[in-house]
């Protein structure tokens, strides 16, 4: 009789489980680590790009600058895919009282560039205009 021979050729369900389960574990942690891979290169873009961006928007205000001298408001600007707010404002601070011409000639220019709520980066620096050469 044949009835003992039991073998089987092929997986059981609980096999099948353990397999699907461990495959599953595997995929989620290698998906997260694809998305946490993503958020740092977004981040090393700003970051590598932000120097080029802040050098293109204090070219263009020295531009302003110098050929419209009584500059001082703000401004918002899209610059790469970067959005720029920028506050020129004379420097009274600086300098004393009695030298008026020194003190509008002096400005104080305020920069933000930001990419999306996340990423965003501020910055002072000082100009001096001159009436010309």
């Amino acid at each position: 009789m044949n009835c003992l021979k039991t073998a089987s050729k092929g997986f059981t369900l609980l096999e099948i489980l353990v397999s699907l389960s461990i495959l599953a574990i595997v995929l989620v942690s290698f998906f997260k680590m694809q998305a946490g891979n993503m958020a740092v290169l977004e981040a090393e873009h700003f970051y590598s790009a932000l120097p080029w961006s802040a050098d293109k928007v204090l070219t263009d205000i020295e531009t302003d600058l110098g050929t419209a001298r009584d500059i001082s408001d703000a401004f918002e600007q899209s610059v790469n895919g970067f959005h720029v707010f920028c506050r020129i404002t004379d420097n009274a601070d600086f300098f004393d009282d009695d030298n008026e011409k020194g003190n509008r000639a002096f400005k104080k220019i305020k920069v933000a560039i930001s990419k999306g709520s996340e990423h965003s980066m501020q910055f002072h620096t000082w100009r001096y205009v001159t009436d010309g050469p």
